[in-house]
């Protein structure tokens, strides 16, 4: 994601969370399935946001307003659609899952690096329960109907993308699906957030080591008829290096725990780790750049979040040794 920060000002100590991008496509494919409606507040409007919101238009009821989107799954989703998916992986994705389960002919434009990325593991994946996909130019497309569902083994050092297709797809097929995940499993996290929406959306959801269960025969129905995506950790983390190089105290609010995405969330301990203050406090964090005399240098693993990166290098850079 990009952040670009306009007129940032070190003497207004208080800033509010970047919205997570994560989350809002999560939010936005589950309310577009779900048989009650649902109002979504916070979102990031972002590129891949739009990709969604085309992505599940055909089978949805969608009202823009204000910032907001109120959506439910829409009662005839028509049985021939061309989606321009842009250049969103998880909308490009998920949508070649859950397509596969909704009656109808369904074709999906990717553009971009996505064009040539490779989808054969997914694919194949699908096609083991059945689903009737194939792949031209780039193009996806899907003949889909109702699934039996069933066993399904899939590498899990891809894209945790894939996963999060196939946990979308099962409750919309008769008998469910179990993901044998095999490892190493690339962005754990991230599944984890598929799981925590749609446990949100009423979904049952059984997780056993690298195995999931989602049973079939599910309708998506939404908890809390309002939503408000939680702050982005991963874009946080820049604010968090900005005011500890710039020794400025920061006041970040908009952040949720229980909603966090755990490989982001991991950057505030590898900001301790260095010296930075960081206090929580309910669904805020406190950044004490003021008290910080000097950063130390430690090694960390990113494979689970690679999108710290970029912030935590810009604290390597300063420091010692």
């Amino acid at each position: 994601g990009k952040l670009i920060i306009n007129g940032f000002n070190p003497r207004e100590s208080i800033v509010e969370a970047p919205p997570s991008k994560a989350f809002t496509l999560r939010y936005l494919l589950a309310s577009a399935l779900s048989r009650t409606w649902v109002t979504l507040g916070g979102l990031n409007w972002g590129d891949d946001t739009w990709s969604m919101l085309r992505g599940v238009k055909p089978i949805a009821e969608i009202e823009i307003r204000g910032g907001q989107v109120r959506a439910r799954r829409g009662v005839d989703p028509g049985r021939f659609r061309v989606i321009d998916v842009g250049e969103s992986g998880f909308t490009f994705r998920t949508l070649t899952g859950v397509y596969s389960g909704i009656e109808g002919t369904t074709l999906l434009i990717p553009r971009g690096s996505l064009v040539g990325r490779p989808m054969d593991e997914l694919i194949n994946a699908l096609r083991s329960i059945n689903a009737k996909i194939d792949r031209s130019g780039g193009i996806v497309r899907i003949v889909g109907g109702r699934l039996v569902g069933g066993y399904v083994s899939i590498s899990g050092s891809i894209s945790s993308q894939y996963i999060s297709s196939l946990l979308y797809l099962a409750p919309l097929t008769e008998g469910g699906i179990e993901v044998s995940i095999k490892p190493p499993i690339k962005s754990r996290p991230y599944i984890d957030a598929t799981l925590t929406v749609l446990r949100e959306f009423g979904i049952k959801v059984e997780v056993e080591d690298n195995s999931i269960y989602v049973s079939g025969s599910q309708d998506y129905r939404a908890i809390n008829e309002e939503v408000t995506v939680p702050g982005d950790y991963a874009l946080s983390a820049f604010y968090i290096a900005l005011a500890t190089l710039a020794g400025i105290d920061l006041k970040i609010m908009g952040l949720y725990r229980d909603k966090a995405v755990e490989g982001e969330y991991a950057f505030i301990g590898h900001a301790r780790s260095m010296g930075v203050e960081v206090e929580e406090h309910g669904d805020s964090l406190l950044v004490r750049g003021s008290a910080v005399k000097e950063l130390r240098p430690i090694t960390v693993d990113l494979g689970d979040s690679p999108d710290i990166a970029m912030p935590l290098a810009l604290l390597m850079a300063r420091a010692r040794g």
